[in-house]
């Protein structure tokens, strides 16, 4: 079970060896459709649609925002890959709202 679930362990190896690991870039397919979800916990604002992605801010739980569309290619977890993007153009995860 160690490093866990949420390390890419090829990368690590590749970093721990001195090998340069191939980063594959992330196409995003978006889908437009607005709405509105409610947080559920403090749930993380990210600049893409994966948690590698660098932290834009943080929304404490129980507030209510407001999306452009989402992308159902984004990084998954827990077997939920969709993530909703902004029209600032940051992105949160689908499984943080409600």
């Amino acid at each position: 079970d160690c490093p866990g679930c949420k390390v890419d362990i090829y990368k690590l190896i590749a970093l721990a060896t001195g090998n340069s690991p191939l980063i594959q870039p992330i196409i995003v397919s978006k889908i437009v459709g607005a709405g509105k979800a409610t947080t559920q916990s403090s749930l993380n604002i990210r600049n893409a649609p994966g948690t590698a992605q660098p932290l834009v801010g943080t929304v404490p739980a129980n507030i209510q925002l407001a999306y452009d569309g989402y992308s159902d290619n984004g990084e998954s977890i827990h077997g939920n890959s969709r993530w909703y993007y902004t029209d600032e153009g940051n992105w949160f995860w689908s499984g943080g709202v409600k």
